[in-house]
């Protein structure tokens, strides 16, 4: 589970649905209003966190 610190994270939902690629590695994305749009790399069979989160987007609240 990711859970959001103040003033050290920018995002504070998760979407339940991962999604996997056309290579079969998984991922799960999440984000908010102020932070946009993230996406983290799992390693299977855990679901553990593989990788750091990437921004895909930013979110309205920084145009």
């Amino acid at each position: 589970m990711l859970r959001s610190e103040p003033g050290e994270t920018s995002y504070n939902a998760i979407d339940p649905g991962g999604i996997t690629d056309a290579d079969g590695t998984p991922w799960m994305a999440f984000g908010s209003f102020w932070g946009g749009i993230q996406l983290v790399e799992l390693a299977w069979p855990s679901d553990a966190r593989g990788t750091s989160p990437a921004r895909t987007s930013t979110g309205p609240a920084r145009r």
